[in-house]
Parts: C-alpha cells; sequence; structure tokens
C-alpha cells in the first residue's frame, strides 16, 4: 500500500459524498450564486483523482502483473460488486425495469442494458468507462515501458483543448479521461522528479491551482448532468491539486487520527461511491412528499445550502459506513467481491 495514494483516495470519496450532497440540495437553484459555483468547482470533478489514481497504481504494479492475472483481479474485485450492488439498485427502485408490466426476458436484457451503460444511477457512468480502461489492460502495459513524459505533457494539453463531457458519452469521456489515466501513470514512473519540481515549485502550483480554480467557480453550468461546456480547466485544476495533494502526503506526517480516518474511508472508498447515492435518490424522493425535505431541495441561497449540504453529508456518511461495516463484518474475506472493500 502506498500511504500518499490511499490518503488520496480517502479524500476524494469524501469530496465526491459532499458534492453530491450539495448539488442535491441546491438543484439548478444555485446556478448564479458565487459560493454555490465556488463549493461545487472545490468539490466537483474529483473522478479526476480516482482516475490518476488508477493510472498511478497501474504504472506501479505492470511490471509485476500479466494481463491475466489483472482480468481476474478486476473480474473479482470491481466488476462482481458492481453486479452485486447492481441488483441492490434494481430492487430499491423497481420501477427502473419495470417488473410489474416486462416479461422476464426484457427485465434481464433492461437489467443488461443498464449495467453496460451505467445508467440506473448518475454516479454509475464512471463504471462502463473504468471498465473499458481495464480493458485496455495490454495497451497500458506496453505503454507503461516507454518513458511517459512526452505523452503525459500532450495529456495535459489535450485535457485542457478537449473540455470533460456529459456523464453518459463514453466515447468521449475515453478521449477526455485516458489521457487523465497516462499522467497518472507518468507520476508513478517519474514519482521523485515529480516531487522534487512541486517541492522547489509549490507556490507556483499553489497559485495556478487557485487560478484555476477561480476560473472553474464562474463558468456557467446549467445542470451537473449537462455537457461541460467551455470547462476546460476543470481536470487540469484536479490534477494540480493532485500533485499538490501527493506531494503534502509524501513529505509530511499526518496526524494519527487524520491518516487513520482517510485510510478507513480508502478502504470503504468503493462501496461508499455507490451505496451514497442511493441514499440521495431516496432522499430526493421523500424531498417530493415530505415538506421539510422539499424545502431543502429548493434552497436558492448559496450559503444556507452548503450549511444543509453539510448536515446531510454527515448522515450520508454514518448511513454508509454503518451498512458497510456490517456487510464486511458477516461476509468477512468474501466482502471484497460482493461490495468491493
Amino acid at each position: 500500500m502506498i500511504k500518499s495514494i490511499h490518503y488520496l483516495r480517502g479524500l476524494a470519496v469524501l469530496f465526491i459524498v459532499y458534492q453530491h450532497c450539495l448539488v442535491n440540495i441546491g438543484g439548478n437553484n444555485l446556478y448564479g450564486s458565487y459560493s454555490f459555483l465556488t463549493a461545487n468547482a472545490i468539490t466537483g470533478n474529483f473522478t479526476t483523482i480516482f482516475i490518476l489514481i488508477a493510472g498511478y497504481l497501474f504504472q506501479h504494479l505492470a511490471s509485476k502483473t500479466s494481463v491475466k492475472e489483472y482480468y481476474c483481479r478486476k473480474i473479482k474485485n470491481i466488476i462482481l460488486p458492481y453486479i452485486f450492488i447492481s441488483i441492490v439498485i434494481f430492487l430499491v427502485f423497481p420501477t427502473l425495469l419495470n417488473v410489474r408490466e416486462n416479461s422476464f426476458i426484457n427485465i434481464l436484457m433492461e437489467a443488461l442494458h443498464y449495467m453496460i451503460s451505467g445508467e440506473h444511477l448518475p454516479t454509475l457512468w464512471f463504471m462502463p468507462l473504468i471498465s473499458v480502461i481495464y480493458f485496455l489492460c495490454p495497451f497500458f502495459l506496453w505503454l507503461s515501458k516507454k518513458d511517459l513524459k512526452a505523452p503525459a505533457f500532450l495529456s495535459c494539453i489535450w485535457i485542457v483543448i478537449y473540455a470533460r463531457p456529459g456523464l453518459f458519452e463514453l466515447s468521449s469521456n475515453l478521449l477526455h479521461f485516458i489521457p487523465v489515466y497516462i499522467i497518472g501513470m507518468a507520476i508513478r514512473q517519474y514519482h521523485k522528479e515529480v516531487l522534487k519540481i512541486i517541492g522547489d515549485n509549490l507556490l507556483l502550483f499553489l497559485f495556478f491551482e487557485g487560478a484555476t480554480l477561480i476560473i472553474s467557480s464562474y463558468i456557467n453550468v446549467t445542470t451537473i448532468s449537462s455537457h461541460y461546456s467551455g470547462a476546460f480547466v476543470f481536470s487540469i485544476q484536479k490534477v494540480i491539486l493532485f500533485l499538490i495533494l501527493f506531494y503534502l502526503f509524501e513529505t509530511i506526517k499526518l496526524p494519527t487520527l487524520l491518516a487513520s480516518t482517510l485510510s478507513k474511508l480508502a478502504d470503504i472508498s468503493y462501496p461508499m461511491y455507490f451505496i451514497h447515492y442511493i441514499l440521495l435518490e431516496k432522499f430526493t424522493e421523500t424531498a417530493m412528499t415530505d415538506g421539510f425535505a422539499h424545502f431543502l431541495i429548493l434552497v436558492k441561497n448559496g450559503p444556507i445550502a452548503i450549511f444543509y449540504s453539510l448536515i446531510l453529508f454527515a448522515l450520508i456518511l454514518i448511513c454508509c459506513v454503518i451498512p458497510i461495516n456490517i456487510i464486511k463484518l458477516i461476509t468477512k474475506n468474501n466482502s471484497r467481491y460482493i461490495i468491493g472493500a
């Protein structure tokens, strides 16, 4: 386990969960609020961090794995839990498959369509993307043996030119995120050099992080699931943030409590990524009928929405951590094949 990368994974899942809570509270009512846009820019697009981590770890293990071993590991630890959690989603939201009217064959075909596309839950857009990246293992194994300086440099330029697309645009997402994956690989290949460059130019990195964050904050995004039109800095901002946090986690000893918390969150980051949005969807369902909850999702004041979203975030975290740990306790070593943790 690489501690700095493990801490980054734990931090990333925290921000992903919070950002979804923030958007659920404010919805489309707050895209004119500077405070909301700033909070959204800070906490949004942390999927980029996950892709960077995946690329980094692939490069780290490339010389120690074969294609067959890699595929077997990903099927056991990623695909099987995805299938299990998809079944849970279909049970929690039976209207997805229109069980009462569809035949058994149609239900199976519909379920298969959802699992291939990831459209049964907004956060699952990530699964077809990462699955294709995993499938391209032979290409990345070949690439891992090359000098990645030039590919990483070109990738940084590309993700600025080719802005992040909408959630379920698989081919467009691959064109955007494969370069991000390559950047992660290059960071591992030049681990020591990267740390030295960041250490020598930390203030400059902080300046660029702040500048790209300010630009991100005021880009007019009409809806969270729309095309990220003009959002040319969304991903490069997270690449810079990754580099800064990577340097800090590598060079600074974290307080024991913080290190332990981030490590534990990293251990359950995969199931938390799925489960938190199931809970948020149920919250939204409730909000349509419950007076107070309905008031929450219609908040039009940025700072108030941020405050309410923090409360919702704490509740969602608790409701995620408890069942995940219960499942791990009951299933023991088999939990990795069921929930991915």
